[in-house]
């Protein structure tokens, strides 16, 4: 089962070690891969993977390394391309870089303001890109 942050963080708190904390927490605090979720979206979402990578504007070799797990730390920009061209919502990104250990998109900076725009309104990866770059930003 699966616990919550605060769980965690109690048990951090009180745990004699550090070795017993993640014993105890395995599979808690086992962080994904991020070719493994990026599966698992597209398995959950019924998404083609060849379609996903067209839209991304990511080379195709380098996006398939991504997906096989060759590329094990990809780019944010790169994870974005792909969320993006996953065409799924703010949360579900937000969620899939909090999960995946990257920045969330932070609305408080022009650059991830703009990309958030650019997800809430659908917009496409090269849409995206346009957008950043006509506000002096750089592209995905």
């Amino acid at each position: 089962m699966n616990k919550s942050t605060d769980e965690l963080l109690d048990e951090i708190k009180s745990a004699n070690t550090i070795d017993e904390y993640l014993d105890e927490n395995s599979e808690s605090i086992s962080p994904q891969k991020v070719s493994e979720m990026l599966e698992a979206l597209v398995e959950q979402k019924g998404l083609i993977k060849s379609e996903i990578i067209a839209k991304s504007e990511i080379s195709q070799v380098y996006a398939y390394q991504i997906f096989s797990g060759v590329k094990e730390a990809p780019s944010r920009d790169k994870v974005l391309s792909l969320l993006i061209a996953m065409e799924i919502s703010l949360d579900e990104v937000q969620s899939f870089l909090k999960l995946s250990g990257y920045p969330f998109l932070y609305a408080k900076h022009k650059r991830d303001s703009i990309i958030i725009f650019c997800i809430q309104n659908r917009k496409t990866v090269v849409e995206t890109n346009n957008e950043l770059y006509s506000h002096g930003e750089a592209t995905l």
